[in-house]
């Protein structure tokens, strides 16, 4: 038997919500400081929409057990 730490968030819909909410404000910033620095014809509600989605895919697949 495999005695893998499992992924916290995969299963556990809230837990990944909390994580996902807790670190909303973290894609906000990060898209502002990308259209900053990008086009100015690039919308920040775009740049937002990639980072959560982003977000959601990491908190999908994070492994807890593996130092980063």
């Amino acid at each position: 038997m495999n005695n893998v730490i499992q992924n916290p968030y995969k299963d556990d819909t809230q837990s990944r919500e909390s994580l996902i909410t807790n670190h909303m404000d973290l894609v906000k910033r990060v898209a502002l400081h990308l259209k900053a620095r990008l086009s100015p014809f690039m919308d920040l509600n775009e740049l937002i929409q990639v980072g959560m989605i982003g977000l959601i895919e990491a908190a999908k697949s994070f492994e807890s057990h593996k130092r980063y």
